[in-house]
């Protein structure tokens, strides 16, 4: 379908009684606008003081961004606006996929691996790692593994390329005495870990969602920063 096309003139009063006037054109000309909406256009093209236009190439409207939606949400309008508003609204045991329920674990031993200290008394490897998932990991996603047919063998042999590259990492830029302390692409070096899954939000663009590690880093003008 063809959106260049669509055009929609508004005129909003906002208070001091200032009249503006927004052309909605190409994909934001079906925006459900009405009384009382919250709106926010981000870079819009100006016509005049009073007179702005967003199409397909130039701006964004945001509607009602106190209504926050996680950013994974956002991704999946991309491809299919309906799966991205029945997911958020139907919550539910959703299907996961092979690729997605190795992704979810490997994800989950990267962050416990890097939380791990010297009280631990553990020297990681990719064979500790795969022992840890055995007893701590395992007895909560059998049932997956049954839903998928996946065996432990087989889900051991598709873990042991990704542990092998999560250790390396954490071997190359944790901080002692995890890792050697390199410093990253960006010249910074990592001090220690500031949080997990830590939540953020923005109400300008109307999005919320969650770090999977902040880290405390020194750059290389010596400045201490909380990254994600």
């Amino acid at each position: 379908m063809d959106f260049r096309f669509w055009n929609r003139r508004v005129s909003i009063v906002i208070k001091p009684q200032r009249l503006l006037r927004f052309d909605y054109k190409g994909l934001w000309a079906s925006s459900p606008l009405s009384i009382g909406s919250s709106l926010r256009l981000i870079d819009p093209k100006r016509i005049s003081d009073k007179e702005f236009v967003v199409d397909t190439d130039r701006g964004v409207v945001i509607m009602d961004g106190d209504t926050l939606v996680p950013c994974t949400t956002l991704m999946q309008g991309l491809y299919c606006r309906r799966k991205a508003i029945l997911a958020d609204r139907f919550r539910g045991g959703g299907s996961t996929n092979k690729a997605m329920f190795i992704g979810n674990i490997v994800h989950a031993l990267f962050q416990y691996a890097v939380r791990l200290d010297e009280r631990s008394g553990a020297k990681l490897s990719a064979e500790w790692l795969l022992n840890e998932w055995r007893e701590k990991f395992r007895p909560n996603q059998l049932q997956q593994m049954i839903a998928l047919n996946m065996s432990s063998s087989q889900l051991e042999n598709e873990l042991s390329v990704y542990l092998d590259s999560t250790v390396d990492w954490i071997g190359r830029y944790m901080p002692k005495p995890l890792g050697r302390s390199e410093s990253l692409e960006c010249g910074s070096r990592i001090e220690q870990i500031a949080d997990i899954e830590e939540n953020i939000w923005d109400h300008l663009i109307g999005i919320k969602g969650k770090v999977d590690a902040s880290l405390k880093v020194k750059t290389r003008s010596s400045q201490t920063l909380i990254e994600p």
